[in-house]
């Protein structure tokens, strides 16, 4: 009863030497185990050296042998009736079989050469587990590439296919001589690739190098399209900005009567957005056909104010929402202090008069571009509310809202 308990034996390799003679002895499930009637010898199915790294683990669970496991020779020393003591017996009996194997000459470090199979298995995963991995994952990879190069590959010579084969044997000369075509040396190229790949399946080490080159390479690739998409991209914002900037001298040019004009800055005399409210009244002046320093050429004002509607344009050309764009050219052309002057009609703000911006030149071109460019427009256009509402913000804008908190904070 207590025979039938013991679910694991531990066996001695009668056939099986490893290194300096000694026989091997292994720790296996007693399903794995054949006796032979009346001795304590028998046979025992052992997984192929492929499953070497498992074998610790099908142990451990008990695993059933497979019907294509090799069988053995061996010699019935023990059994157990769990992992944990057929190990610590196996390790009594490494010490015990290692006193009487001794010689007087011999010394504790012969001991080393005796291991068990589970323990060769231990190294080999720990060292070429993952070599072998890959080399079971490549294959049927590396298969069915070749055999689609193998059909794709057509040679430009006579118009006559040339196999991987025969492309194999291009030397690295061959490969450099000028008559070559670019087509002919990448074919050889993949040649010769694919013959250090074959010689490579054998060798776990070759493998796992060309492996690693792969993986690097692939990376590298990745790595230089999106450096090449960002350049694309760079190059694309810093072309669709210098085209915009043409489109709007072209278009300032052709409102000032055909006269060269590198910017509408240049024809408005005028940096955008003005900084200061003094320049904003000298600005207002050029607008002025009326203004004393107009009144000699008056046209001149007229024709910058029609300069300004069609910068007001260029600025809002892709905009579709009238709101929208009567914020951005206000943006666009006052600065925050120049905003604090101002409200849309002149109304008193926190116990202090404000001038009206309704009442400039400024406006006057705003309002009449709005209305000319949303004519066809179903909804109202509210221009002085918009306004008003925007220019009401200005104390809020450029870090003004969390300067203010940090003021009632304090």
């Amino acid at each position: 009863m207590e025979e039938c308990e013991k679910v694991y034996q531990i066996v001695e390799f009668v056939e099986e030497m490893i290194e300096n003679g000694k026989k091997s002895l292994e720790i296996v499930p007693a399903s794995w185990v054949t006796r032979t009637e009346g001795t304590t010898t028998g046979t025992c199915a052992f997984p192929p050296p492929n499953q070497y790294h498992s074998v610790s683990k099908m142990v451990k669970e008990l695993i059933p042998p497979q019907s294509s496991w090799k069988t053995f020779g061996v010699e019935l020393l023990t059994s157990a009736k769990n992992y944990d003591k057929a190990e610590r017996r196996i390790n009594r009996l490494y010490r015990k079989r290692s006193n009487i194997d001794s010689t007087d000459s011999e010394t504790e470090a012969s001991c080393v050469g005796k291991i068990s199979k589970n323990q060769a298995a231990a190294i080999t995963r720990r060292t070429f587990s993952l070599l072998e991995h890959i080399v079971e994952e490549r294959e049927a990879e590396r298969e069915a590439i070749s055999s689609r190069d193998h059909e794709a590959e057509i040679s430009k010579d006579g118009g006559q296919q040339r196999s991987l084969e025969e492309a194999g044997a291009t030397t690295l000369r061959g490969r450099t001589e000028s008559g070559d075509t670019k087509g002919e040396k990448k074919f050889a190229l993949k040649a010769v690739l694919k013959t250090l790949r074959e010689n490579a399946i054998e060798d776990p080490l070759k493998q796992f190098c060309a492996d690693y080159w792969d993986a690097t390479t692939e990376l590298l690739t990745y790595k230089y399209r999106e450096d090449l998409s960002s350049l694309k991209r760079s190059i694309q914002y810093d072309l669709n900005r210098k085209i915009e900037e043409l489109r709007v001298s072209m278009m300032v040019c052709n409102v000032a009567g055909g006269e060269p004009i590198t910017s509408p800055r240049e024809g408005l005399s005028a940096d955008f957005p003005i900084k200061s409210f003094e320049q904003f009244l000298d600005f207002e002046k050029t607008l002025d056909p009326t203004h004393q320093d107009n009144l000699a050429d008056p046209e001149k004002a007229l024709q910058k104010q029609d300069i300004l509607k069609a910068f007001m344009g260029v600025l809002t050309n892709k905009g579709m929402d009238y709101a929208a764009d009567i914020k951005k050219i206000l943006k666009e052309l006052i600065s925050k202090e120049v905003q604090l002057n101002y409200s849309g009609v002149g109304r008193v703000v926190k116990g202090r008069g404000k001038r009206n911006f309704s009442a400039t030149l400024t406006f006057a071109c705003l309002r009449d571009f709005i209305e000319g460019k949303y004519k066809n427009s179903n909804i109202p256009l509210k221009i002085i509310s918009i306004t008003s509402d925007w220019l009401s913000g200005a104390g809020d804008r450029d870090g003004g809202c969390s300067q203010r908190k940090k003021q009632g904070g304090t």
